[in-house]
């Protein structure tokens, strides 16, 4: 079984939301293989026989193509919406096998598109509610959640901010992402982050994202994107 995971890595909500489906995939099936069409080639890798699940993950941010040689059984778009006729062409190849998880809602067009959307709730979220519905919603998804949607006052927003240059200065693609909410869930590994049993995960990424907040304010520079 092959599926196709579309992302933007630019996108925070929507990397977090591809590691939450791998995290799935992995307690279902005991999954063994991801394989990234951003850095590999692929020539000779793609086995349509296997009976374990296979994801494939493309970067839309980068390249925009989706590869014509992949069959998969399954897509997934993260935070990502492709041109209105081909949603719809894809929605009717696979039926329920393609989702889509984002807060762009527009029911009168893709009201046929299984998954979740929600103008006021992150990428990544929406994917935790769809495959852990009935489990506590991790904190780091909440941090990465909130910071478009949910702060109501300057204050709140640059707090979440300062935790939004923290992930991002520790996630540079979806194994961080994958790393960072396993540790977000599993108190009792580090899985590479600094974390004691005086300072938490949200605690060391909270300290790291006012350093570098500090450094872009005194420096008068303007904020990366997140």
């Amino acid at each position: 079984m092959d599926i196709l995971c579309i992302y933007n890595s630019k996108d925070l909500s929507s990397l977090m939301g591809l590691a939450v489906f791998i995290l799935k995939m992995e307690e279902k099936f005991n999954l063994k293989s991801v394989i990234d069409f951003n850095v590999k080639n692929l020539d000779g890798e793609i086995n349509m026989n296997n009976p374990n699940p296979t994801i494939y993950i493309k970067d839309f941010s980068n390249n925009k193509m989706i590869p014509n040689y992949l069959e998969p059984e399954k897509i997934v778009l993260f935070g990502v919406v492709l041109p209105k006729s081909k949603m719809i062409r894809l929605t009717n190849k696979f039926l329920g096998q393609f989702l889509w998880f984002d807060r762009y809602d527009d029911t009168n067009t893709f009201n046929l598109v299984n998954g979740l959307r929600d103008e006021e709730i992150g990428t990544c979220e929406l994917v935790w509610h769809y495959y852990f519905k009935d489990k506590e919603v991790p904190e780091i998804i909440k941090l990465i959640g909130d910071y478009n949607y949910k702060y109501t006052s300057k204050q709140k927003e640059i707090y979440l901010l300062k935790y939004q240059y923290g992930i991002r200065s520790s996630v540079k693609n979806y194994k961080d992402a994958y790393n960072l909410l396993k540790a977000s869930i599993d108190k009792k590994q580090t899985y590479g982050f600094e974390i004691t049993e005086k300072s938490s995960l949200e605690d060391y990424l909270f300290k790291k994202g006012s350093i570098i907040y500090e450094y872009f304010l005194n420096c008068n520079i303007k904020q990366l994107s997140v």
